[in-house]
């Protein structure tokens, strides 16, 4: 029988390291670390009441132990603003260089029993009991792929398969699965948003100031995905169209550039 709890237990570890640079010498900057662990039985990406982690084995509550939904381990975020030293007149006074750059590893992937692989539990892909894992003939723990899927039809690439559904297959009947949940460490991101910007003195009162931005400044694929069936996409956990373990929805915006104009008076 698999029922669901009110209960459940966690615990988080975290490191985090900070350097500043006060604003001398023309720049100012900062950078950030935090490494962090988070396990626990029954965190969900949406609300806890009502998409609760069922409690698989009543009788062995740790079966459901594994990292956070939310588990990111690594986290880096910096800042950067230089003022150029031109000095002369208002055209060459007043540009400002900035950046903000950011680099995350991924959530946790949770691989379940789901598409034509029939779900011994019958919970459906939403909380789809864990897989088995197959030890297959180049399998090994944890086994990755991370390479892109080329469509010749369109020259481009398509998405990224993140792991081998082959390492995978649904458990026997009236038997759990032998993988934990959240097995699997998902894609990471990385962006870079820079930034130029020229303050123009008009009058003692009046400034004008017109700025560059650009976020995700190198247009970074950054590939998307928390849930994985072992027959589905991640990130499409409704698509079960065949084995992929693709990921074609991207969690960062391609590049973006914009221009403003502002008078400060």
């Amino acid at each position: 029988m698999i029922q669901a709890y009110n209960t459940g237990a966690g615990s988080y570890s975290s490191l985090q390291v900070s350097l500043n640079h006060q604003f001398a010498q023309n720049y100012v900057g900062q950078l950030n670390y935090t490494w962090a662990h988070c396990i626990d039985n029954g965190s969900f990406a949406s609300s806890l009441e009502q998409f609760a982690q069922l409690v698989i084995n009543r009788y062995n509550q740790r079966y459901s132990f594994g990292d956070c939904t939310f588990d990111i381990r690594n986290n880096i975020s910096g800042n950067f603003l230089y003022s150029l030293p031109f000095k002369g007149n208002r055209f060459v006074e007043g540009w400002q260089f900035g950046a903000i750059v950011g680099i995350h590893t991924g959530l946790p992937l949770n691989v379940y029993n789901g598409g034509t692989f029939p779900d011994p539990g019958a919970l459906g892909t939403q909380w789809g009991t864990n897989a088995n894992y197959t030890f297959a003939p180049g399998c090994h723990p944890n086994r990755l792929i991370k390479k892109g899927i080329f469509d010749p039809a369109t020259g481009l690439k398509t998405g990224t398969q993140w792991f081998d559904p082959a390492c995978y297959e649904a458990q026997a009947p009236g038997f759990l699965g032998n993988i934990t949940r959240d097995s699997l460490p998902g894609p990471g991101t990385f962006t870079a948003d820079l930034s130029i910007t020229k303050n123009t003195k008009i009058t003692e009162r009046l400034n004008i100031q017109f700025r560059t931005e650009c976020f995700n400044c190198f247009n970074h694929f950054n590939v998307g995905g928390q849930l994985a069936g072992v027959l589905g996409t991640i990130n499409e956990p409704n698509n079960q169209s065949g084995v992929t373990g693709f990921s074609q929805s991207p969690v960062v915006t391609p590049r973006q550039i914009q221009f403003a104009l502002k008078l400060d008076f």
